[in-house]
């Protein structure tokens, strides 16, 4: 450096280069790891709107359609508020039913019935 205080321009270049490498690695891990924590949380959701469907039947003795968010949760009392996930409720008949998880950013659907049963982009094995 020359008997000089500070940084030469090579120097500057090269950490801004190795912290832009380190960025490309790093963030699409993250951004992976919280679209994961995201469908976990909207299948946790599904699993008490499920729990809370059947205890509405049981004391009902009928399943309804609850068209959004705020349906279930003023109907069931069922919490869920997850950001990138919006969520409903179809009842075909008064004894079937089938909860949707719909992510808003690609469309993928994550389904469970009154069985159990999943489907859509859950990843989620069958019932035994």
């Amino acid at each position: 450096m020359n008997g000089k205080n500070g940084f030469t321009m090579i120097e500057i270049l090269v950490t801004i280069l190795i912290l832009g490498v380190l960025a490309a690695v790093t963030i699409p891990g993250f951004t992976k790891a919280k679209s994961k924590a995201e469908k976990d949380q909207a299948i946790a959701y599904l699993r008490t709107v499920r729990t809370s469907m059947r205890m509405y039947y049981g004391k009902w003795k009928t399943y309804l359609p609850l068209a959004n968010t705020a349906a279930i949760k003023s109907t069931l009392g069922a919490e869920t508020q997850t950001g990138n996930y919006t969520f409903q409720v179809t009842a075909p008949t008064t004894s079937t039913f089938t909860a949707f998880a719909t992510r808003s950013s690609d469309g993928k659907v994550i389904t469970l019935n009154q069985d159990g049963t999943w489907g859509g982009d859950s990843g989620m094995p069958p019932p035994s």
